[in-house]
């Protein structure tokens, strides 16, 4: 017959230190876990709502096929001239009436700046 076994004990040198980093790293693998379970309901979220705009978009790309089928028939080519928009030669004198003012202002300022050295200058 087998004998009942007496319990084997060995010493663990600073059994303290031992047990605390024990605890301390199965601190961190829960954290880690439940930052990983965060990190799958997010990636489940975002694989839903994915789903739910290509739904979307689907169902817009119908309606305007629908749209498009109910509207006239029109040309699509357009010149310039007939849509209405400006050409370069027409947007040119409005630029340079801008610079001109611009030079304006800065001829003002310089005279001004003049002046005021001419003050500082009487006062040296």
């Amino acid at each position: 017959m087998a004998e009942p076994r007496s319990p084997v004990y060995i010493g663990v040198p600073e059994h303290v230190d031992v047990r605390r980093d024990l605890l301390f790293s199965s601190r961190d693998l829960l954290s880690t876990l439940k930052a990983y379970e965060t990190v799958k309901e997010i990636r489940t979220r975002r694989a839903e709502l994915t789903f739910e705009l290509h739904k979307v978009m689907d169902e817009i790309a119908v309606l305007v096929k629908k749209t498009r089928v109910n509207l006239p028939k029109t040309p699509t080519k357009l010149t310039i001239g007939q849509r209405g928009e400006s050409t370069e030669d027409e947007d040119r004198p409005a630029r340079k009436g801008v610079r001109k003012a611009s030079d304006d202002k800065l001829g003002m300022l310089d005279s001004e700046l003049s002046k005021i050295e001419a003050k500082l200058k009487r006062l040296e």
